[in-house]
């Protein structure tokens, strides 16, 4: 019996170990848009609605293709616990290509979503906002994905250390650019949204370039 509750005791601290980084990195990407939403809603009413209505649209597409890119993870455990970490390569490559070609399918249809949102009868004010925030987020699909299969590849490896790092930097990055860009430059509103706009893609493009820096 006390054997068997030290096993378990053991298996649970391998498990947290694994965990527990994922688990911060998974709550900073949420973050991520609920900061989003805060500074629009200081920002104005009509933003908050259109920032809120493109991140309806923007975080269930990516959840499908974050799904559709997990398998790549319990394929390298087996192939690094199989001891042939050689063939990891040739299985990420593939995640990339499919990434490639689903991010393409993405990024038209966030390019091209203000005829769906008409034919739904949305508020005409909310829809300018909420088509510009999806063209600006279509921008950073290919380095998110990009990202994931970097992440699904260094977590399947054993390491999501790097993950929990690179995520909580980009999540910490992202608080004074959102306040400046949404706030500071108030009295400059259509300068600001500009670079709001332009810079909205960044986090996902440092995500992809930092997990890349774990790869040897």
């Amino acid at each position: 019996m006390k054997r068997t509750a030290f096993v378990y005791l053991r298996e649970a601290r391998f498990l947290s170990v694994l965990a527990a980084p994922l688990m911060v990195a998974q709550v900073s990407q949420m973050g991520m848009s609920v900061i989003d939403v805060v500074m629009a809603g200081r920002y104005g009413a009509v933003d908050l609605a259109g920032v809120g209505l493109g991140a309806s649209v923007y975080w269930p597409t990516m959840l499908l293709l974050t799904g559709t890119l997990l398998a790549l993870t319990p394929t390298v455990a087996q192939l690094y616990g199989a001891g042939r970490t050689e063939e990891t390569g040739a299985v990420a490559r593939q995640a990339m290509m499919l990434g490639l070609l689903l991010g393409s399918i993405v990024f038209w249809v966030l390019q091209n979503m203000e005829p769906v949102y008409r034919w739904l009868e949305v508020d005409p004010q909310a829809i300018p906002i909420s088509v510009e925030f999806l063209r600006a987020q279509s921008f950073g699909v290919f380095g998110m994905l990009g990202y994931l299969v970097l992440r699904n590849l260094t977590e399947g490896l054993g390491l999501t250390v790097p993950t929990m790092v690179i995520v909580l930097c980009a999540f910490v990055l992202k608080i004074p650019l959102t306040y400046f860009l949404c706030l500071a430059l108030e009295n400059s509103k259509d300068w600001g949204e500009l670079v709001a706009d332009g810079l909205r893609p960044s986090p996902c493009g440092y995500n992809f370039l930092a997990q890349l820096s774990q790869l040897k």
